[in-house]
């Protein structure tokens, strides 16, 4: 038994090298591999080369993803405590960092030779380059500081993988002062932890390097290791983790100390027949945790490179977190936290989120809940836009990944009205009753809603509505559930100018949007044919559920529309003109957002138009213009951070004719564009990548709001009444460029109702 040098510790301690001495593996077998082939051109498969391939470790733990995005350890340096390094061999390059030294001051001619070959065998499981032979480490562009440390000549009669405590010590404090970012521990050894040596590893924790310690080869059910016990407690302060060993089929080794009351801070390896290279430069496959702990610690350095901005013990965090699971489920006492798997570390983690300050962890909100719900007016608005595009979320380590953020915007599809029209009022059990001598009050229930398409936001479909004369010349309604439109524009005094699929185009898109709430409007007659009407409509958020709303958007916000109307009605037609302003609180022309989408200000749209219907008696022309004006507003602090010259129009034309079959039918022929917008930009502010800081790189632009097409609804409507009690209508609807969308094909819908009344 070695005893430690003077006044270092109380114990007798004896350290091995994980793979060799006390419960070592086979011994090292020399093959002779073939040089591997030239990477493939396409650089996909770049990584995947007979060196690759050779270790199949690589492939075990997920390194690929990693190679595939350009990462290898470049710029990272992992210290090696263990017996040295061939700093000879070609597989080592450039691989060895300057620093490397022969820490055992006693020894005799010092230098870094490794005469024992296991420093070299982990050495290159780490960092051995990707040169066309052999095979190459897991981080194969990492530099190695090799810190001799064994015992090996420097004491007479001590065989090589022998170690002092207080050599180690002194290793470790050495890496630490020479700028190693991990610390590779490839030892096996029990025994009371020495003074010098906790001080030691205590103060790289305390420098946020990562600790890297195999678990051991003792087939124990829990770790025993002197150093993979320190670094799996509290004192390491997240800083360590050990190192048990798998086969290539995942299954733990049985020379391999299982977790036990370390699992906490304990991960697996490839640990069996790993290929790796000998101090004379050969091939060999070596088995023991001291080959399953450099793949971690080559992993870390992966991870160092990828994700500069985490610090070590986030590293280590993210390692363990990110471990396949194996065996009982969740962390348990044989495998611990799971196998090591890059490429989950690579991925993001956890809550995705969307930066919106200005520093990586400053403020946020989630991915998740951001997201935009295009109004049918926009059509495919922002479908380009190229700081949404190409932005960047953040996970819960803060990492920065490339989003398409035009995948969060939703957008609505071609609208009809076809399952309405064709239920009629049959979803609906109404009671009315007369009021006074000139009023009268209507209450509905809706017993079914075949509309609905999220069953969970389906209301009771209940509405009221009350009408009454005031005097002989003024109309008086307040209704709630049911639209007001149908007081104003052409239908209001002629009802069902139009019975088509599409709805009813001639009516105000503007009032449509605000129109499914309560409303309350008064009608004026002034003699003449000539009469001027005002109403007022909202709608708040919780109507949709309390009136049944049918669309299965999630966000609506709260909307109110103020408008007035003059007309002039005479036996052969009417025309009128209408103006008022919607205000939408949470959306803009029925878009809204949420989180990093949300629309934190009002925005008010001031609209005006006119209509007409003539009766030429052998056919009646019939139509309506409309047209909007959006304020420009400052949204707030989100993607979109302003709308400006926003512009919007929508119009119909058509006729119709009466007793053309016979004397009670009717047909109607009507071509319109449904509310587009014809003008209008956003200005967008976006996060597009971070610096080495954590600053938060932002990109600002301006984006058309105007969609790519223009949809044009066609519509043939035809209605017979067969009997007092029975009716049957038909209709057919072609949209072009349905959605506003360019080149999408066109929309057909065709239906066929028979009612009768009891």
């Amino acid at each position: 038994m070695i005893s430690p040098r003077t006044g270092v510790a109380t114990a007798t301690i004896l350290l091995l090298a994980g793979c060799g001495g006390g419960g070592g593996g086979p011994s090292p077998t020399t093959s002779n591999a073939p040089p591997a082939s030239a990477a493939p051109a396409d650089p996909t498969a770049a990584f995947d080369t007979a060196e690759y391939r050779l270790n199949a470790g690589l492939k075990q733990i997920n390194a690929s993803s990693a190679y595939a995005k350009g990462i290898d350890g470049t710029g990272q340096t992992v210290a090696l405590v263990d017996s040295g390094i061939n700093m000879t061999l070609a597989e080592f390059a450039g691989a060895i960092h300057p620093a490397s030294t022969d820490i055992v001051t006693e020894r005799a001619g010092q230098a870094v030779t490794d005469l024992d070959g296991h420093g070299t065998a982990v050495s290159s499981v780490i960092a051995a380059r990707k040169n066309g032979a052999q095979t190459h480490g897991v981080a194969y562009n990492a530099r190695i500081m090799a810190i001799r440390t064994d015992a090996y000549t420097a004491t007479a009669g001590k065989s090589s993988g022998e170690y002092f405590t207080e050599d180690i010590a002194r290793a470790t404090t050495y890496a630490v002062t020479n700028g190693a970012g991990i610390i590779n521990y490839s030892l096996g050894g029990e025994g009371v932890m020495p003074l010098n040596l906790a001080a030691a590893l205590s103060e790289a924790a305390s420098r946020d390097v990562i600790l890297v310690a195999s678990a051991g080869n003792n087939g124990k059910d829990t770790v025993t290791n002197l150093i993979a016990m320190w670094v799996t407690s509290t004192d390491a302060t997240g800083h360590g983790i050990a190192v048990g060993s798998v086969n290539s089929a995942n299954q733990i080794s049985s020379f391999s100390n299982k977790a036990g009351s370390s699992a906490n801070f304990y991960v697996v390896a490839p640990g069996e027949a790993i290929r790796a290279v000998n101090n004379a430069g050969n091939d060999v496959t070596v088995t023991g945790t001291s080959m399953a702990t450099p793949h971690v610690s080559g992993a870390a350095a992966l991870l160092k490179q990828a994700f500069p901005n985490l610090t070590g013990a986030q590293i280590v965090d993210l390692i363990l977190r990110t471990a396949t699971d194996l065996g009982a489920p969740g962390t348990d006492p044989v495998y611990g936290r799971g196998l090591l798997n890059v490429a989950a570390a690579m991925a993001p983690v956890g809550t995705a989120s969307i930066p919106t300050g200005t520093t990586v962890g400053g403020a946020s909100v989630p991915l998740g809940t951001s997201s935009l719900r295009l109004g049918a007016a926009f059509g495919d608005a922002l479908a380009t836009s190229g700081a949404l595009r190409n932005s960047i979320m953040l996970d819960d380590y803060q990492r920065a990944y490339s989003v398409d953020l035009t995948s969060r915007v939703a957008r609505p599809q071609p609208q009809h009205d076809l399952v309405n029209w064709l239920g009629g009022d049959r979803s609906y059990d109404t009671v009315a009753t007369p009021f006074g001598t000139t009023g009268q009050a209507s209450f509905s229930d809706r017993t079914t809603d075949r509309r609905t398409v999220e069953p969970t936001r389906q209301g009771s479909g209940r509405s009221f509505s009350f009408s009454s004369k005031l005097g002989t010349s003024t109309d008086i309604g307040v209704a709630a559930g049911r639209p007001m439109a149908a007081r104003f524009g052409v239908d209001a005094d002629s009802p069902v100018v139009l019975d088509t699929i599409s709805g009813d185009p001639a009516r105000s898109a503007f009032l449509d949007l605000a129109d499914s709430g309560r409303n309350v409007s008064i009608r004026t007659d002034l003699g003449d044919g000539v009469s001027v009407a005002t109403g007022f409509a909202s709608r708040r958020e919780e109507d949709y559920l309390k009136y049944g709303d049918s669309r299965s958007w999630s966000d609506y916000g709260d909307r109110e529309v103020v408008m007035g109307e003059v007309r002039k009605s005479w036996d052969g037609g009417r025309v009128g003109i209408q103006f008022g302003q919607l205000t939408e609180r949470g959306s803009a022309l029925d878009s809204s957002g949420g989180s990093a989408f949300a629309f934190d200000a009002p925005v008010t749209t001031r609209f005006g138009g006119v209509f007409a219907a003539f009766d030429l008696k052998l056919v009646e022309l019939f139509g309506s213009w409309q047209y909007g004006t959006t304020a420009d507003t400052q949204l707030g602090n989100g993607l979109i951070r302003r709308l400006s010259g926003v512009r919007s129009d929508a119009w119909t034309v058509g006729f119709a004719r009466n007793d053309v079959v016979s004397a009670q039918d009717r047909i109607s022929i009507s071509l319109s564009q449904p509310l587009r917008v014809s003008a209008g930009r956003a200005d967008i502010d976006a996060p597009t990548g971070t610096t080495a800081d954590g600053t938060i790189l932002r990109e600002s632009g301006s984006a058309s709001l105007t969609p790519s097409g223009r949809e044009i609804d066609v519509e043939l409507a035809y209605r017979i009444l067969l009997s007092d009690k029975e009716e049957l209508s038909t209709g057919a609807l072609v949209q072009t460029s349905p959605g506003h969308v360019e080149g999408a094909a066109p929309a057909f819908a065709t239906a066929v109702r028979y009612k009768r009344r009891f």
